[in-house]
């Protein structure tokens, strides 16, 4: 008996639960996202800290397919979703996070999400964005809206994807106060 019960103590430790890899995942991605958000708040940019985070997040992905609220909570599928956001050293690879955000149903994941992620692969292609959510920071240091495409539908495009109304002031506020340092 007492073999056995080693035997399968033994095996707990190499091979957890499936709850207990899901509880490790979850905190692995949080982590991830820590040390972007530190990263993106100081004047310490690191393009390293972004390719380690992407590399980590794809073999996660390879793992367990998208990291859902359903299957690792609300708050590592939020840091999982940023980890791709800034995952702008490799676009294929937000293209791939943007079909799996799009495959999956509202209650796995949030909706602005996919909106969030589509603009920041048509911005870095040279398009303008269907959303806008993002902005970068002119040479007085105000955040304005990239292009945008048909200005005149944005609000419905918005809506569709749990976003509020366009308000180019309040968003260039925002994020003035948020990021409120030098790069």
């Amino acid at each position: 008996m007492k073999l056995i019960a080693s035997k399968l103590y033994l095996f707990n430790i190499i091979m957890p639960s499936p709850n207990r890899i899901i509880s490790i995942i979850k905190n692995i991605i949080i982590n991830l996202a820590k040390n972007d958000e530190r990263m993106q708040h100081s004047n310490n940019w690191d393009e390293q800290v972004l390719k380690y985070n992407t590399a980590y997040l794809k073999e996660i992905i390879s793992v367990i397919g998208w990291p859902t609220k359903l299957k690792v909570g609300d708050e590592a599928s939020q840091k999982a979703w940023l980890i791709a956001q800034h995952s702008d050293h490799d676009i294929e690879f937000q293209k791939e996070c943007l079909r799996y955000l799009r495959s999956a149903s509202s209650s796995e994941i949030e909706k602005w999400q996919i909106a969030f992620l589509k603009d920041r692969i048509l911005v870095a292609e040279g398009k303008p964005q269907c959303y806008g959510t993002q902005f970068y920071r002119d040479k007085n240091g105000k955040f304005i809206p990239r292009p945008i495409s048909n200005i005149r539908g944005l609000d419905a495009r918005r809506k569709k994807f749990d976003l509020e109304k366009f308000d180019s002031e309040k968003y260039s506020e925002y994020f003035t106060r948020r990021y409120n340092i030098n790069r």
